[in-house]
């Protein structure tokens, strides 16, 4: 299985993350690296 991580947690970050996963599914494992220690959305 592949790792691939990602840094910055913020929209950037998230987004290319989810996209990754939703490609690549069981095939590689996704770590998402960020400052934040949560992610706040206020739409």
């Amino acid at each position: 299985m592949k790792t691939i991580l990602v840094i910055g947690g913020n929209f950037g970050g998230m987004t290319s993350a989810f996209e990754l996963k939703r490609k690549l599914g069981k095939e590689a494992r996704i770590i998402v690296v960020s400052r934040q220690k949560e992610f706040v959305y206020i739409p």
